[in-house]
């Protein structure tokens, strides 16, 4: 389970790496949408691979 977690966390980290990049001509709303959807995408796939590659302070069990 913690491969496919893995595979989706880094997934949606490039997703949002993408949209980050992509600018419109003209219509700054669409550009600022795009780069608001890519932060909050790259940003949820970095929460996910952080959790599921146990970085940081690890958990006693």
């Amino acid at each position: 389970m913690r491969i496919i977690y893995g595979i989706v966390s880094i997934i949606l980290i490039i997703v949002g790496v993408v949209f980050i990049n992509i600018t419109v001509d003209n219509d700054s709303s669409k550009t600022l949408m795009y780069k608001a959807f890519g932060v909050i995408s790259a940003v949820g796939g970095i929460y996910i691979f952080k959790d599921v590659a146990k970085l940081g302070r690890q958990k006693n069990r």
